[in-house]
């Protein structure tokens, strides 16, 4: 399914739907996919483990998707967050809408499987 509207907070809209992709890539304009969805919950993912978000103006995010900056993990460390929820947060917030996690890969995802099995007990 394509999306086409722009609609949201900017600190949790994916580079997308900005406009803005990596340089190897091209996107529709005006188009996208679910997966501004999961870019929205690394956001929020990572906003309730350090209290900010993972990029949190547009020009972080230009820098971040345009010139492959690295994944801001050094906030989590400090956290002392898991390497499988680190794991989980930087793959919500690839660059690449299509290397992002997919809905399903998300449910599967180890720190998911984890949590899930933690709450049934």
């Amino acid at each position: 399914m394509t999306l086409r509207t722009v609609a949201g907070t900017p600190a949790y809209m994916a580079p997308e739907v900005m406009g803005i992709c990596p340089l190897d890539e091209t996107i529709q304009r005006d188009s996208y996919t679910g997966a501004i969805d999961i870019w929205s919950l690394g956001q929020i993912c990572y906003r309730i483990l350090t209290g900010d978000v993972a990029f949190s103006d547009m020009r972080l995010v230009y820098e971040y998707v345009t010139h492959g900056g690295e994944f801001p993990a050094a906030p989590l460390a400090k956290q002392s967050v898991t390497s499988e929820c680190t794991e989980f947060v930087a793959q919500t917030l690839k660059a690449s809408a299509r290397k992002r996690l997919s809905y399903q890969a998300g449910f599967e995802h180890p720190w998911i499987r984890q949590q899930s099995r933690s709450n049934i007990m």
